[in-house]
């Protein structure tokens, strides 16, 4: 036999709920072998034995396997030894994407919330672009594509898509959408 680990069966239920019934185990076990040690697994009631070598552990099992104990005859089995997993299991993954896929819920500890400061307008560049453009019209200063929009500069009072219109009720008019009256279904 090559492993030192015995498993106890049939054990009586008392033996997991009284002090003393596992020192009268114990005392039994102890006096073929003073260096076992015991582990008791109240769910699978058993107790697995680890005995000082191989051999000691085979004359355990000769000497009490079957004999009475409290009533029910216990019975002992050659264990294996707890698996020591090496490097036949997975390691963790390397540590080359360690970041963030969401935003944390809540700001962390000592964070403040810092206020938008105001829109800086340069009125010195302003006015350079305003200047090399013609007088009353709007100077171009990037052509927008797709992704952009265009930007344009323009003196104040160069629209006058509504200066001919003094008239409020007309400039109303012109501003608001015109409704479409759907026509009505044959007869």
């Amino acid at each position: 036999m090559e492993s030192s680990f015995l498993l106890v069966t049939n054990l009586p239920n008392q033996i997991f709920d009284c002090d003393d019934t596992k020192e009268l185990l114990e005392t039994i076990i102890k006096q073929i072998d003073v260096n076992v040690q015991f582990e008791y697994f109240r769910s699978f009631s058993r107790v697995r034995l680890r005995c000082s070598s191989p051999e000691i552990a085979d004359h355990v099992r000769t000497k009490i396997n079957g004999t009475l104990f409290m009533g029910t005859t216990i019975k002992l089995s050659v264990a294996k030894p707890a698996v020591q997993l090496g490097s036949r299991t997975l390691g963790l993954p390397a540590a080359t994407k360690q970041f963030l896929i969401s935003p944390p819920t809540s700001p962390p500890v000592g964070w403040e919330q810092t206020s938008e400061q105001p829109p800086v307008i340069n009125y010195d560049l302003l006015s350079a672009v305003y200047s090399l453009a013609e007088p009353c019209e709007t100077y171009e200063v990037h052509q927008g594509c797709v992704a952009t929009p265009t930007i344009v500069v323009s003196a104040p009072g160069v629209d006058n898509r509504y200066e001919e219109q003094n008239d409020e009720a007309t400039l109303i008019r012109k501003l608001s959408p015109t409704i479409v009256n759907t026509a009505r279904p044959p007869l």
